[in-house]
């Protein structure tokens, strides 16, 4: 069909060398095939620079001639790129054919290529190495789903390519599993091209020529968001391991995570109170208790001086809420029909079954063991459903009402964290309490 309609075909090869397809290099299956230097492809030269091919003569002198200004005298065949100084030292003499750019590989990339293809095999089975690495650490994962590789097909593993699936799982954005990732000391990954009609270069080129057919490509557009993809271009495998099983740190604690909030994201009832989740629905109520002076006696931040930058502070904390490692309520009284305080189970570590509790009771309520009530529940819940091992709290040395409630809860004072509080330029300590199970 090609043929017929005299169609030619350039392979894109930018991403691979040395692959194969029904036992054919990649890049001669086409009438052109084109490889990429830039700095983390296969052969990576000096960031700039590539191979073009093809046994056709007629487009060979065409690329000749593009890459090379133009100039009339280029043909299919390598060589000189310039005229003898005599020739060109005419005014009548016409030097360009063709319309064409400046493309001039330097020497240096040359060389470092030339070196590396000579090893060509030891790199590209490298990158296979760490692709195996990383489908070990996705191995049971049912979010991350490798890209499928055609029996027919040689990969050669530009990168480790996946499907993402945990923000239709979990609610967890692509962005906010690339950060986790990194800030537990992951490589960054790439994401896919934006869809090229979409692109603002042609979306400009479209307007400006009035072109009217719509382009529909929904499926392509999905799974665009959804692809990620891990570098397999370390020179030191160590290096690779570490990444994918920090990788594999990743996806245990999502899917426990997962767990965690099954339970956690419930609503609590218990005697006169019940944890809800945190909603501008109750903003009010938030506002009352957190503009009261005395609400802050024993906390770093001022009182919220109007209902804006309450409501401000309770979207942050909404956000926290439904961030990887931590989980917050109100505490909802109902005899009154209101919402009382906040508490919350923040820096949960699955490496080693922790976590940190943080809470705040209105003053009005202030003696009741409200808070005690709340801690003794969610102990119960953290200790015997989550099965962790330790909760710690931190909270100012002279809270006398916060130190008396963790001690009533079993806590045990660890230690004193020195100059840890700062108040109006004043300097104070905290107090760091835990209670580990059974002990």
């Amino acid at each position: 069909m090609l043929k017929k309609n005299k169609i030619t075909v350039i392979e894109d090869n930018a991403q691979d060398f040395g692959g194969k397809y029904q036992n054919k290099i990649s890049g001669t299956n086409g009438d052109i095939g084109v490889w990429s230097f830039e700095n983390k492809k296969h052969l990576s030269g000096a960031t700039e620079g590539g191979i073009i091919s093809t046994n056709n003569k007629i487009l060979a002198e065409k690329i000749r001639k593009f890459a090379g200004i133009g100039y009339k005298n280029m043909t299919a065949v390598g060589g000189r790129t310039s005229l003898n100084i005599s020739t060109v030292q005419d005014p009548d003499y016409e030097r360009f054919d063709t319309i064409g750019l400046n493309y001039r590989m330097p020497q240096i990339v040359a060389a470092v290529c030339f070196g590396q293809l000579e090893n060509y095999k030891a790199i590209v089975d490298r990158r296979r190495k760490v692709a195996k690495l990383f489908r070990k650490s996705i191995n049971k994962c049912d979010w991350l789903i490798e890209q499928k590789t055609n029996k027919k097909t040689i990969h050669t593993h530009y990168t480790f390519a996946v499907k993402y699936l945990g923000n239709e799982k979990f609610n967890i954005s692509w962005k906010k599993f690339y950060n986790f990732y990194k800030s537990l000391g992951g490589d960054g990954f790439y994401g896919a091209c934006v869809c090229p009609h979409k692109e603002p270069s042609l979306k400009k080129y479209f307007r400006t020529n009035n072109y009217k057919m719509k382009i529909n490509t929904p499926v392509a557009e999905r799974i665009q968001k959804q692809i990620m993809q891990f570098k397999t271009n370390y020179r030191n495998i160590k290096v690779a391991e570490e990444k994918t099983l920090i990788l594999k740190k990743v996806i245990a604690i999502i899917n426990n995570n997962f767990q965690l909030k099954k339970i956690l994201f419930k609503n609590h009832t218990f005697k006169n109170l019940k944890l809800i989740d945190l909603n501008y629905k109750y903003l009010n109520d938030f506002y009352e208790y957190s503009s009261d002076i005395k609400f802050y006696k024993h906390l770093e931040y001022d009182v919220f001086k109007s209902k804006s930058v309450a409501k401000d502070y309770l979207s942050k904390l909404i956000y926290r809420s439904n961030e990887i490692n931590s989980k917050w309520w109100f505490i909802f009284e109902k005899n009154d029909k209101k919402v009382i305080g906040t508490f919350g189970i923040i820096n949960i570590d699955f490496s080693d079954n922790s976590c940190e509790i943080a809470y705040g009771v209105s003053s009005k309520y202030s003696g009741r063991g409200i808070a005690t009530q709340v801690t003794s529940y969610i102990l119960d819940v953290v200790f015997e459903k989550l099965k962790f091992n330790r909760i710690f709290a931190i909270t100012h040395e002279k809270n006398i009402a916060s130190i008396k409630m963790l001690k009533k809860c079993n806590f045990v004072k660890e230690k004193i964290i020195k100059s840890s509080f700062v108040k109006n330029n004043k300097i104070s300590d905290n107090l760091l309490f835990s209670i580990v199970k059974n002990k």
